[in-house]
């Protein structure tokens, strides 16, 4: 018996395009965490942020 309930707002759907380039490409790995071992996702988060940082420097600046 699977007793484990479907989790909300998962990953499984494809995430929009915003028509930011720099956040497109940033987000675009969002798509592959069901195909990823949970143990790979903090990796993925990490990079997430730091492409999104940058480009938000790069339009402050």
């Amino acid at each position: 018996m699977n007793n484990q309930l479907p989790m909300p707002n998962s990953p499984s759907l494809p995430i929009a395009a915003t028509g930011i380039t720099q956040v497109d490409e940033a987000i675009s790995s969002l798509n592959n965490l069901d195909n990823l071992d949970v143990t790979d996702h903090a990796d993925i988060y990490s990079d997430i942020h730091q492409k999104l940082s940058s480009a938000l420097t790069e339009i402050t600046n």
